[in-house]
């Protein structure tokens, strides 16, 4: 059987929605497959766009899949009830819940709806997995598929040597409340007086004028980060995904520390593990994160600036780098095509 597949999120890219940026992924991933799909959402760049449950119905008449595939959640459905009525469009229908774990309790009990409308639920780690199995019916099917990179280095870039005289450090992702911004800023505090040969790196998705962008900035001039020394911190808004590849390719080192520690889910984080860039986080990390093996695991500043220090070593660095890369094959995108394809064939069967 032909499997259609219609991937429905509530933002798209341009918009700012990490969600969002994974379907368009999972579209290329699936494609590649053989699936045929089409991607809906309430606003960005979709297939189709849709604002209520009547354009909805006019989708799914016209596309006619045969599956439908809910990312949930997304910023563009904010806080309405529509969710719940999409997937009770189409028969069989699949939830991939992006957070559980750390979502508000009333976004629990709305996702928790959604999974008794689902004939399947994704979740993109364990953990997340053993924050939801209590709250389901036990014959209700639950499966983890871990999400992918944003964006990989190319064919072409794979072919190639990093040639750098010491890699650079920076942060890349978010600016929201899954990082430990006021651990990011010891760090940065100590990485400035520390005589590092480059600047701090920082570069996040966000525009400057995102409310996210400016709590951060106002935080870096409040603790007199950013207006002390320019030339030692650079911050980039919104740059270019083959720009950052590249640079990202030729050697560099992350900090990346999260609240609640390192998990498959953060995109971020396989997106720099996919390039080669040793990452610096936080505990806990669940298997195949081992603290040594291409990541470290760091509670307090002065560890971060420590191992910082220690990957200045060339040799050091590209034992790390190394394996980096290796861990990074565990959540490549064509394992993700491959572990939805045999989800979507078992809801036909």
């Amino acid at each position: 059987m032909s499997v259609r597949v219609l991937l429905v999120t509530g933002s798209m890219p341009p918009a700012y929605c990490g969600v969002g940026r994974y379907t368009v992924r999972l579209s290329e991933a699936i494609r590649k497959k053989g699936v045929e799909v089409r991607t809906s959402a309430m606003e960005g760049k979709a297939d189709f766009l849709f604002h209520s449950h009547a354009e909805f119905s006019s989708i799914l008449h016209s596309f006619t899949p045969n599956i439908l595939h809910l990312q949930y959640p997304g910023i563009g459905f904010r806080h309405s009830l529509l969710p719940l009525r999409l997937v009770s469009s189409l028969h069989p229908a699949m939830v991939t819940l992006h957070e559980f774990s750390i979502s508000h309790p009333l976004r629990k009990l709305f996702s928790l709806a959604l999974t008794r409308r689902a004939q399947g639920v994704i979740v993109p780690a364990e953990a997340e997995f053993q924050a939801l199995r209590p709250f389901c019916q036990a014959r209700q099917p639950i499966y983890v598929v871990y999400p992918g990179p944003s964006f990989e280095p190319s064919a072409t870039m794979r072919e190639t040597e990093p040639q750098f005289s010491s890699p650079l450090f920076l942060f890349f992702g978010f600016l929201n409340r899954s990082k430990n911004i006021p651990l990011l800023i010891q760090v940065l505090h100590r990485y400035q007086k520390a005589g590092f040969p480059n600047p701090f790196l920082l570069f996040t998705a966000t525009s400057r004028e995102h409310p996210d962008a400016q709590k951060f900035l106002h935080w870096l001039k409040k603790e007199k980060l950013y207006e002390l020394d320019s030339e030692k911190m650079k911050v980039h808004f919104q740059s270019d995904e083959n720009e950052l590849s590249r640079l990202f390719w030729n050697g560099a080192v992350a900090l990346l520390p999260f609240v609640d520690g390192v998990s498959p889910r953060r995109t971020s984080l396989l997106t720099l593990l996919a390039h080669g860039v040793v990452v610096l986080s936080t505990p806990p990390a669940p298997p195949p994160f081992i603290h040594g093996e291409g990541i470290f695991l760091h509670t307090r500043a002065e560890e971060f600036i420590e191992t910082m220090k220690r990957l200045l070593n060339r040799e050091e660095f590209f034992k790390q780098r190394q394996k980096a890369l290796r861990l990074s094959q565990a959540f490549s995108w064509d394992s993700i095509g491959n572990a939805h394809l045999a989800l979507y064939h078992r809801l036909l069967s």
